[in-house]
């Protein structure tokens, strides 16, 4: 009887250890689980579940993080301004924490994401970018915040946003010469001043600078290519110069796949045979 006691004893131990470390289990899953399978809104019940239970203060701001991840990339249900009071709550409770460059970036994006439906929140994420390259100059994150807030000032097509956006960029140049984001300045400067600001010299520097700094992405480096060759021909009348770039086009495009490979490769002949006659 007394061995049996005591196997049911050891019996109920093994079960009550399965249901604790199953529970415990359930309650340390790996944070961003959820997040993983695009579980957006069960990885935040779960993280406010773990939330109530933690008192340690580390554990606590994995948790935030976690969380606010989660709001932030629900674009389904489009949960910013959870996202944002979540990274407010994170810059309030580790001020010093050197990850506070990141958490303002982020609500900058989030207040981005707003402005398509709330056009007033534009000037919160103007204050959140600012406040990431301001106060961490030195961070990871502060370079992507000013190109961002550059970006952010042509949401409105206007000349007077366009030339905000040109001036932002140009400062981002100045301020971050060897940031691997400076072929994208170069490429929006191009596109600002092509389209809104007709400043045609401005144009051309700034496509020759982004095709020398290095574009990986084909279709990006064929446009640049055929706004140089037009921008030379049709607003500065420079025929060898469009020749070059219309030329680099086609040698760049050996599948004729590009759009413009034929109007280029029509237009090659035209400005050859005009110079043939010129001379």
């Amino acid at each position: 009887m007394k061995n049996n006691g005591l196997i049911k004893m050891k019996t109920l131990f093994v079960i009550i250890t399965l249901l604790v470390t199953t529970n415990l289990w359930a309650e340390s899953v790996d944070l961003k689980y959820y997040r993983s399978k695009e579980l957006y809104n069960q990885g935040a019940a779960h993280c406010q579940k773990l939330l109530l239970k933690t008192t340690d203060k580390q554990k606590r701001k994995e948790i935030l993080i976690e969380l606010a991840a989660c709001y932030h990339f629900n674009t389904r249900d489009q949960t910013y301004q959870e996202a944002v009071e979540t990274y407010q709550q994170l810059i309030k409770e580790y001020p010093s924490d050197p990850l506070c460059a990141r958490f303002y970036f982020y609500i900058g994006r989030c207040y981005d994401a707003f402005s398509r439906n709330r056009p007033q929140d534009i000037d919160k994420a103007h204050k959140a970018y600012r406040a990431c390259f301001e106060k961490y100059p030195e961070s990871q994150w502060a370079d992507q915040a000013y190109l961002w807030l550059a970006n952010s000032y042509i949401f409105k097509s206007s000349i007077k946003n366009a030339k905000m956006s040109a001036e932002t960029f140009e400062g981002f140049l100045k301020r971050y010469p060897k940031s691997m984001l400076v072929g994208i300045a170069h490429s929006q400067l191009s596109e600002l001043y092509c389209a809104w600001l007709k400043d045609y010299v401005a144009t051309v520097k700034h496509s020759e600078a982004a095709l020398a700094w290095g574009i990986e992405n084909v279709n990006l480096r064929r446009l640049h290519l055929y706004r140089l060759g037009y921008v030379y021909q049709y607003k500065l009348n420079n025929i060898p110069k469009s020749l070059q770039w219309y030329k680099q086009l086609i040698t760049e495009s050996p599948t004729q796949s590009d759009p413009n490979y034929f109007v280029v490769v029509k237009r090659v002949r035209e400005l050859e045979a005009e110079l043939e006659g010129a001379k």
